[in-house]
């Protein structure tokens, strides 16, 4: 089968556990990547806004009073600040009227499944044609009811790309990215995300897949579904939520799109992708009949959590936080604490309560999501060891005995303690027609120590997205060159080449730019920093056919060569041919020929697993590489 560190580690949990591999996210207010939206919980800040004008006239269909039919009661939202006309409709190869048709989802969902792939280290050629599983969460369709309105000027391509079908939302991602594995839209509401996520995890452990993409998005372009909730008393008149405060009224909507890369844990750590995060198990059921069919049911979300947990071996007390669905209504809050406490307060020491707290509170209720968020916040958390702080909690809710179920709601900043050796995390989400999701989110690094994982590949964690940051926060894979037969001690001070690539020249300047202003950014930086720089660009990003490349042997010589005035991006020849082949005859002409290349260049090792795992399969009692 190859050598042992081929064949990979093996764990024996009850769960096969999934590794988040990349993510990508955009939010509301300038909570436009994932590290600025780390940023902004980070230091208690919020996305709230009026209602834009480019979206509508709010002051034209608002009212105080809810009970007014065609009107709404809420002053505003937590918006997307981009402008949703502006996309590179050329880059995924769309033609302008194919472009006019498709809801704003679907092109956000192309531009952050992207950025996910390459936050994950994946070249879009390594993917096209793969078995990669997608699915979406989503539960709006605000464009398609906008084109609807005027039937006389229906775009030509409305029918698949702003259909009442949210078929399109997965399977355009599967068209573009040619992903060959299921591909299935979700819609149980304010939990498809995290259902969307719990699919695309079966898809893993079923065989069904050997990648997965796990997405949600969510764009408010109208007041018509705004108005219906109002009605319902379901939304905030101001727009935001007080998750766990007395001042719970409703949540407040917001927008955003946001997806995790996935793959088996096993398989990520022999490919040396980076491990951002572990997923032990995920679990949906149902409320099934309640006082009314929006009122939640604790003992069905106690049962779930108890299930998930239970099948994954793994003790509740050893879990330190919950991120909770956590919507700010007086009925929901109170209900999913109780649960809550049930499932983790009994027997857990006072001294160590169970920290609770909700991402609504900064960037407002995503709706389908919402549940994107609340986990890509939970993998910022687990990376940086710190208890991120909740919004709008001033006077604890009278319905939560907080201090007699051991629960507490961070306000501020908290170091993540480990006093037990585990860094573990809940998540919770809940459809309002009673679709409940719950999954168990643990700290890769220590998951990877207590299983014997060796630490030479752990790195820092680095927050910031691909748009600001070139090294993703890993624990294992392209955070260090060990893998790729490039030891640390074997590389001198001599000088790297630094690649970079874009679809048009215009944008490899800016690309250039950005790059050059985030490592001035940066106060400092590890050891053999600038050669993961050198490895990741040139190996782990997609090369489109305009590319420039930079000669530097540290920082400020990379950063002085990336602000020349004579920085030069040129056009490749798609059609030279980029391969090398190494051709042995009919066999080696004398022992260990070729055993260098080996050590030398990563692909024609990885060639030569590639072909002993193919020959075990014929029968091969012997190990290819070691011959």
């Amino acid at each position: 089968m190859g050598s042992q560190e081929e064949a990979g580690p093996r764990f024996n949990d009850e769960v096969m556990p999934i590794a988040v591999i990349g993510l990508g996210f955009r939010g509301p207010g300038d909570a436009t990547d994932p590290s600025r939206f780390y940023q902004m919980i980070f230091e208690g800040r919020e996305a709230w806004s009026p209602v834009p004008q480019s979206r509508w006239n709010n002051d034209a269909f608002y009212h105080p009073d809810a009970n007014k039919n065609g009107t709404s009661n809420v002053e505003g939202c937590h918006f997307l600040t981009e402008d949703l006309a502006r996309f590179d409709a050329p880059f995924f190869n769309l033609t302008q009227a194919e472009a006019e048709a498709l809801d704003p989802q679907q092109r956000l969902l192309l531009e952050c499944c992207y950025e996910g792939l390459e936050n994950a280290g994946l070249p879009l050629g390594s993917v096209v044609g793969s078995n990669t599983s997608v699915f979406v969460g989503a539960a709006s369709s605000d464009y398609t009811e906008m084109l609807l309105r005027d039937a006389e000027k229906m775009p030509l391509y409305q029918a698949t790309g702003s259909s009442q079908s949210r078929a399109m939302m997965s399977n355009r991602l599967s068209y573009f990215f040619d992903f060959r594995g299921p591909s299935v839209s979700v819609d149980t509401a304010c939990s498809a995300g995290l259902v969307a996520l719990h699919l695309a995890c079966q898809s893993l452990q079923t065989g069904e897949a050997d990648q997965a993409i796990a997405a949600g998005v969510n764009v408010i372009l109208g007041h018509e579904f705004l108005n219906s909730m109002s009605t319902m008393r379901f939304l905030s008149p101001n727009g935001r939520c007080y998750t766990f405060d007395e001042r719970a009224n409703g949540y407040g909507r917001g927008e955003g799109v946001g997806c995790v890369i996935l793959k088996p844990l096993e398989q990520a750590l022999r490919d040396g992708d980076p491990i951002r995060g572990v997923i032990r198990n995920t679990g949906v059921n149902q409320d099934g009949r309640t006082a009314g069919i929006t009122l939640p049911n604790r003992h069905a979300q106690e049962a779930l959590i108890r299930r998930v947990y239970e099948k994954a071996g793994l003790d509740p007390l050893e879990t330190s936080y919950v991120e909770c669905h956590g919507t700010g209504t007086r009925a929901g809050d109170p209900l999913e604490a109780s649960a809550i406490a049930s499932v983790f307060s009994p027997g857990r020491p006072s001294h160590r309560p169970l920290w609770i707290g909700s991402v609504k509170t900064n960037i407002g209720h995503l709706e389908g999501a919402s549940g994107m968020a609340g986990l890509i916040k939970l993998v910022h958390m687990l990376e940086t060891k710190t208890i991120l702080p909740n919004r709008n909690f001033e006077t604890p809710n009278k319905s939560i005995p907080f201090a007699d179920w051991n629960l507490k709601v961070p306000t501020v900043p908290e170091p993540w303690s480990n006093d037990n050796g585990i860094r573990r995390a809940s998540i919770n989400s809940f459809g309002y027609g009673g679709t409940n999701v719950h999954c168990i989110l643990e700290e890769a690094e220590g998951y990877l120590r207590s299983r014997g994982i060796p630490p030479a590949q752990l790195r820092p964690p680095t927050v910031l997205s691909h748009k600001e940051s070139l090294v993703p926060g890993a624990v294992n894979g392209h955070g260090s060159l060990c893998r790729e037969g490039v030891l640390q001690e074997d590389i001198s001070e001599s000088a790297r080449v630094f690649v970079l690539s874009s679809f048009d020249e215009t944008s490899g300047k800016a690309w250039a730019k950005r790059l050059a202003d985030y490592l001035e950014s940066l106060p400092r930086y590890k050891d053999g920093f600038i050669d993961d720089l050198a490895y990741l660009l040139s190996e782990r990003r997609t090369r489109h056919l305009w590319r420039a490349a930079f000669v530097a042997s540290s920082r400020d010589q990379l950063v002085q060569a990336l602000k020349a005035d004579t920085v030069k991006f040129t056009k490749s020849n798609p059609e030279r041919p980029l391969l090398g082949f190494v051709f042995t005859g009919q066999g080696a002409q004398w022992h260990a020929m070729g055993r260098e290349l080996i050590d030398i260049y990563p692909v024609f090792d990885h060639s030569i697993c590639r072909a002993a795992r193919h020959l075990q399969k014929l029968g091969a009692a012997w190990d290819l590489k070691g011959k």
